[in-house]
């Protein structure tokens, strides 16, 4: 093996071969001395015996992909073909690393041959000077090589693992004490009984986040992703140029003003309530909260509703029975092992629960309350609000929900909201009607692959819709989303209305159309029924479904057609300032 300088970089041999007289090591070992020595290369080869390889051996370099050719020799053939060095000591086994021109492969050859030599006190061959070495040399000669390569081909790759993350959160972290990184978490410290924060998850693509705002109790499941949704779906793509200021605007407007305002158990539990498939940590977090008595009022209120609760609610109920101390006993076991599970023993205060402690000392345990203090401004035009003047009209490709309410995604100009809308392209257009309501239209086209396209008639439209626009006015939503498929006969047809309150969290009604089959289903939750009701459309309703334009083309039309359906289908009249029903 050979390094020298050129004014490329460094030229290296095209293979290396270690000779040593031990126990071949196991692929984990090697990988753990690689690791040791700081090089950034992993044999991908499972648990599988590299006496029994031979051929290409996987490998990941920086995480991508790579490898190199291996032979393993071992027995009095290992040194048959090869002049071995003169060191008084036998050598029971050679293995034997070859690469082509590839400097990544080289990289991969390198290494290994390194920590292989070091792991067994074994020798590398200097392929161009035709001397050996010990693992002391060859370690400093990948080095070297690793080091010009890495000059040559400029930082990595942005991508979603835990050093991209600290690499992103690198100056947020150094403004904010109160913030620490573990993992894939974003934390807020100390911790007592509630772990708060943003979860960074992986997703099945290499550069694309899925960003949870991260609330679970310090005694729950380590590996949840905590009792909140996600956030802003698909747009946490590492490579967008929104990435990292959309990351940081979110991160505070989005996760942290949340999840940093919740402080107590008792508050978690209020956060909880209102979702049902929540209703057991919710109960459980009021007992250690010492507020037994709520507990049980609100597992009585759902029995009393449906009797179902009783057996759903049965070890809850019997946990409100247990004595408080062996309760808290228990569950402070569950915070002790999620600390171990999440190498957080650093940022955690072992507190008493609240249900411990006299109602006067209960605050102390209390987690610190978030302060948005010092954080990285927001560009200008990152963020728009929709438009505020009747008739007045915006344009973007995506868009955000921010406390229920949308936001535009770095908005365009009118003249390229309508080149992109001409060239069915995902458009995002709102409007403030003349009435006073907002029309905000997402449309979708997807057109159909141009080997399909080449296999029907000629005047087939390639172009499908899969489409939405939502109608808010002061207290709810209507959700009006069209279909349509490419190359298909079938119209563009409204699929589905859907009536919620403004914020999203409580749907009042719901009817899904199918057009080519006549019928709708219809969903009313201010009914004593949850299921759902099917009918046939009469011809006037059918012909209602069917649009000859995309949303945004005519807004009329669509507010006309969407008023027709909502009065045919039992909704009653489209008013969407109607308070809500029990608020």
């Amino acid at each position: 093996m050979v390094v020298a300088d050129t004014d490329e970089g460094p030229a290296v041999a095209s293979e290396a071969h270690v000779l040593f007289d031990a126990a071949l090591p196991a692929v984990g070992n090697i990988n753990a001395e690689l690791k040791r020595l700081g090089f950034p290369v992993r044999i991908r080869y499972g648990d599988g015996r590299l006496a029994d390889h031979s051929g290409f051996l996987p490998a990941m370099l920086r995480h991508q992909q790579s490898g190199c050719e291996i032979d393993v020799h071992g027995g009095p053939d290992a040194v048959s073909d090869i002049e071995a060095p003169e060191t008084g000591k036998p050598f029971s086994h050679r293995v034997s690393l070859r690469w082509a021109s590839d400097k990544d492969e080289a990289i991969v050859g390198l290494c290994v041959a390194a920590a292989l030599a070091r792991l067994t006190q074994g020798m590398v061959l200097d392929e161009g000077s035709g001397k050996w070495q010990g693992a002391g040399k060859a370690i400093d000669h990948a080095r070297q090589y690793i080091e010009a390569a890495g000059a040559r081909c400029g930082p990595a790759e942005p991508g979603t693992r835990p050093a991209d993350i600290k690499r992103y959160l690198k100056g947020l972290l150094a403004e904010r004490e109160d913030l620490v990184l573990v993992g894939r978490h974003l934390l807020i410290r100390p911790v007592r009984h509630i772990l708060r924060g943003a979860l960074f998850d992986r997703t099945g693509e290499r550069t694309r986040f899925r960003i949870w705002p991260y609330l679970q109790p310090l005694y729950g499941c380590p590996v949840s992703t905590g009792c909140l949704e996600p956030i802003h779906g698909s747009l946490w793509d590492v490579t967008a140029s929104h990435f990292m200021p959309l990351l940081q605007d979110a991160l505070l407007h989005d996760v942290f003003a949340d999840v940093g305002s919740i402080t107590t158990l008792e508050g978690l539990s209020s956060r909880l309530e209102s979702n049902r498939e929540k209703v057991s940590a919710c109960v459980v977090a009021l007992l250690l909260a010492g507020r037994p008595q709520t507990a049980s009022t609100i597992i009585d209120g759902l029995e009393a509703r449906d009797a179902i609760w009783a057996h759903w609610l049965a070890e809850e109920r019997q946990l409100l029975d247990r004595d408080v101390k062996a309760v808290c006993a228990e569950f402070r076991e569950r915070e002790e092992r999620t600390v171990q599970a999440l190498k957080i023993a650093s940022i955690w205060e072992p507190s008493p629960f609240p249900a411990e402690l006299p109602e006067h000392l209960r605050e102390s345990v209390a987690e610190p309350q978030f302060q948005a203090g010092t954080w990285p401004a927001t560009p200008d035009g990152l963020l728009a609000p929709l438009p505020d003047q009747p008739g007045e009209l915006k344009f973007s490709r995506e868009y955000i929900f921010r406390r229920g309410f949308p936001l535009l995604l770095k908005p365009m100009t009118i003249a390229a909201g309508q080149r992109a809308y001409r060239a069915h392209e995902r458009l995002i257009a709102a409007q403030r009607l003349h009435d006073g309501m907002l029309l905000l239209s997402i449309v979708d086209p997807q057109r159909a692959h141009q080997s399909w396209i080449d296999q029907t008639s000629p005047g087939a439209d390639p172009i499908g819709y899969h489409s939405r626009f939502l109608l808010y006015g002061i207290e709810r939503l209507a959700e009006v989303s069209l279909h349509r498929r490419s190359l298909s006969e079938e119209p563009l047809s409204i699929s589905s209305i859907d009536i919620r309150s403004r914020d999203r969290r409580r749907e009042i009604w719901r009817c899904n159309f199918r057009h080519d089959q006549a019928v709708a289903t219809v969903f009313d939750a201010r009914g004593a029924s949850l299921g759902g009701i099917t009918s046939d459309l009469p011809p006037d309703l059918l012909a209602a479904l069917v649009l000859d334009h995309p949303v945004p083309g005519a807004p009329n039309d669509i507010l006309r057609r969407t008023r027709r359906l909502l009065d045919g289908m039992g909704y009653g009249e489209l008013d969407l300032d109607l308070p809500l029903e029990g608020s």
